[in-house]
């Protein structure tokens, strides 16, 4: 408890000093290309020093920080700015998401993966970067966009292939997991570039050759396991059909 209290402290005071000495303010954390946070910069602050804060609101805010000062570094950085100055927005950025983590804010989860496998903000430690890449594709049922982030996982050779929790859970009856895959594969259509899944190879995430039939297979498996969102895609595909005068 001492340990987490002292954590915070220096977590705090880092910010303070980094808001008199460098002036940040939140118009230029935006300008490094973060939105659609819940807070911005100063009322993120804030909550992290309100010991009166819950701990889902200081979980949230400790993570929006976190992102706030990774992108303003990313910034920096591509306009090789300072290196010390880059390593210290880094160093904030790793220590508001440990601490966010530490609150079990599973979105932390992956972030903090990232910045030990690349080393930013701390030591290179693929171990470590493993260790909560695991967590977060565990935690892919409250946020399915998570899969993105597994890719990563599943780019280091060696590493347990992120897919298989999906297909695990959806073989013992997860009507969320079938969903899930059937969802990634109807998404990575050539015919929807916009799709934020496109980018992602579906090999790599040991997918089939994405096809509308393998979807419907997931999704019928979902269907049946009562996932009303599974039931309305096969129903929305056979109107589609019917529009064609094709026979499903």
């Amino acid at each position: 408890m001492i340990f987490k209290f002292v954590l915070l402290l220096v977590v705090v005071i880092g910010f303070i000093f980094v808001g008199k000495q460098e002036k940040i303010t939140k118009e230029v954390l935006i300008d490094s290309g973060h939105f659609g946070t819940k807070y911005n910069f100063d009322t993120a602050l804030k909550i992290v020093r309100d010991r009166k804060s819950s701990k889902e609101d200081k979980s949230e805010a400790y993570y929006e920080l976190g992102s706030i000062c990774e992108r303003y570094a990313d910034k920096l950085h591509r306009e090789n700015q300072d290196k010390a100055k880059i390593e210290k927005y880094y160093d904030i950025a790793f220590r508001s998401y440990l601490n966010s983590a530490e609150l079990e804010n599973f979105k932390a989860y992956s972030n903090l993966a990232k910045m030990y496998h690349y080393g930013k903000g701390t030591k290179k430690d693929i171990q470590k970067a493993s260790l909560y890449y695991e967590k977060a594709c565990r935690a892919y049922s409250s946020n399915p966009f998570l899969i993105a982030d597994c890719y990563e996982w599943g780019k280091i050779k060696g590493f347990h292939n992120p897919m298989t929790f999906l297909k695990e859970k959806c073989t013992n009856k997860d009507a969320e997991a079938c969903f899930m895959i059937g969802a990634l594969q109807q998404t990575y259509s050539l015919d929807n570039k916009n799709s934020s899944y496109y980018w992602i190879p579906y090999k790599e995430l040991g997918l089939n050759v994405m096809s509308q039939e393998n979807a419907l297979f997931y999704f019928k498996k979902a269907c049946d396991l009562g996932h009303q969102q599974a039931c309305d895609e096969i129903k929305a595909y056979k109107n589609s059909l019917k529009s064609k005068n094709l026979r499903f």
